[in-house]
């Protein structure tokens, strides 16, 4: 088991943390040995999510800063995968595990953005290339969140 992993499960109980080491070494043994079984896998998505959510949570708490890491979702349906505070501003993220950018996987993003003034700048966080639209919105690769962090 990695640091990053102990950091994020050190306050559940102990049994907990066994199962979710079990289920950590059973993805990566699956991974090392047909890593083409885990890309066509129905959760793909879920635990790609999840390893980004605990990676942002991570370099979060390298900063010595508090992880005040949301989810939202309102009765209409529309969802941002992670929303957090950066300043005065609230900054929504998009999680995809895709590495092709589709121009409907920003719908959502452009949709929360018009909620509230404090949304300046919202990120879709994927496998693909990274760059930048002209009204706020970002593309940036799941293993570059550091730069999101560096921004102000």
């Amino acid at each position: 088991m990695n640091i990053s992993n102990a950091v994020v499960i050190a306050h559940a109980p102990r049994s907990l943390r066994r199962s979710r080491i079990a289920a950590n070494r059973h993805w990566l043994s699956i991974l090392e040995e047909n890593p083409a079984q885990v890309a066509r896998d129905p959760l793909l998505g879920h635990l790609f999510g999840n390893m980004v959510v605990l990676d942002f949570a991570k370099n979060l708490f390298n900063q010595g800063k508090l992880a005040n890491l949301y989810f939202y979702r309102d009765s209409n349906g529309l969802e941002a995968d992670l929303l957090f505070q950066q300043g005065r501003n609230l900054i929504p993220m998009e999680i995809k595990s895709s590495s092709t950018y589709k121009p409907e996987l920003l719908k959502g993003l452009q949709r929360i953005c018009g909620l509230s003034p404090l949304m300046k700048k919202a990120f879709l966080v994927y496998a693909g290339e990274p760059f930048t639209f002209s009204n706020g919105l970002s593309a940036v690769r799941f293993d570059q969140l550091g730069s999101v962090l560096g921004e102000d």
